[in-house]
């Protein structure tokens, strides 16, 4: 019975959840037709590397409110990486839900993800890049590469589609993509943080479901960027040694990091200053995760469990069928905590948030 099930997987982050997150996911269900829907959701923090600016627990509630049956989180270190890592994770989860559809949004839905994926990872240049940018980042070396396979990803979510696809065929999941043309294309997640941060909330109320706005505030993002204090503090107190193990922060870019933070006031002003051709502003904003949050060395996630977040009774029958297959945690006790860095490092790290954010702790979500 279970291999007959039709399983519709999307992976989001909801920063915020809008009307064109509503748009797709109502498109998905009605392409797919599907007897359960899971949405695999990245947590408090984002892979951009900031704080989200709606706690977990709201983005579970709109999730299941707005048409999910289950949501899952994404792997708390594969969710705050590059867009491989994040892809890497966030598929690898979809495979131990037995998701059989993984729908996302693409500028270039027509594209043939599995078949070009497949077609870069037979070739010796998967293995091999050929690195021509040496100066610069990256992304640049991978897109130059896969240029060579009529592969352009300029687009951010046409990427991304991509390392679904790659994901998928290095974990030989059999998954169907769909991909879902963006239909509102004037609202995006990037735009209304913008107003958020300027407290435009009438613009915003065009641009989401009448119930995300009650969970907003112009508050969470000047929270978030009240940590540069912190971020500042440790970059002046603790010497180069001390902090050369911070995870993905070069040496030449540590040694950037602590002769300008000492001229910069603020979150926007420290992180701009340090972008150059080579490091992003993504990259840079990540690495000021790293640092805040004191991610060292390499950071695998060791854990096997699957984090349930929330769930209808649907989803709820859904988790019933594959419990015995799949490593799922709803309720963690301190065992769970102590016998998984991941985990441990990541109820820490919620427990950051709520102290910066000012927001209770989340909980399970069960809609009945």
């Amino acid at each position: 019975m279970q291999e007959k099930i039709k399983v519709l997987g999307i992976i989001a982050e909801y920063n915020p959840f809008h009307l064109g997150h509503l748009w797709q996911l109502n498109e998905a269900k009605r392409i797919v037709n599907p007897d359960v829907t899971v949405i695999i959701l990245g947590g408090n923090y984002t892979q951009r590397g900031e704080m989200s600016i709606l706690r977990r627990e709201d983005k579970v509630k709109l999730a299941l409110n707005f048409g999910a049956d289950l949501v899952v989180g994404i792997p708390f270190f594969s969710n705050i990486q590059a867009v491989n890592e994040f892809a890497m994770g966030s598929v690898a989860v979809a495979k131990k839900l037995k998701i059989t559809h993984l729908a996302f949004g693409s500028e270039q839905p027509n594209f043939p993800y599995l078949t070009k994926a497949d077609e870069y990872l037979q070739s010796s240049v998967s293995n091999n890049p050929e690195i021509k940018f040496k100066n610069e980042n990256y992304a640049n070396n991978l897109a130059f590469n896969f240029e060579k396979f009529s592969i352009f990803l300029k687009e951010a979510n046409h990427l991304l589609g991509f390392y679904y696809a790659l994901a998928a065929q290095k974990l030989n999941f059999p998954v169907e993509l769909i991909p879902i043309k963006r239909a509102v294309e004037e609202v995006s997640s990037s735009k209304i943080r913008g107003l958020l941060k300027d407290n435009r909330i009438k613009e915003i109320e065009k641009m989401v479901p009448f119930e995300t706005i009650s969970f907003l505030s112009s508050k969470s993002i000047s929270n978030f960027e009240s940590t540069f204090a912190i971020v500042k503090a440790k970059l002046l107190l603790e010497s180069e040694d001390e902090l050369k193990d911070i995870f993905l922060l070069p040496e030449e870019l540590l040694k950037r990091c602590k002769k300008i933070v000492k001229s910069s006031n603020d979150y926007e002003n420290f992180i701009h200053a340090l972008k150059t051709k080579r490091y992003t502003l993504t990259r840079i904003k990540r690495i000021y995760l790293y640092l805040l949050l004191g991610i060292r060395d390499k950071v695998d996630d060791n854990s096997t469990l699957l984090r349930v977040w929330g769930f209808n009774h649907k989803g709820e029958e859904y988790l019933s069928l594959i419990k015995k297959s799949t490593n799922l945690i709803t309720n963690p006790h301190r065992s769970d905590y102590e016998n998984s860095r991941s985990l441990k490092f990541e109820y820490q790290a919620n427990e950051f948030y709520d102290f910066i954010m000012n927001k209770e702790s989340s909980r399970l979500v069960i809609e009945r």
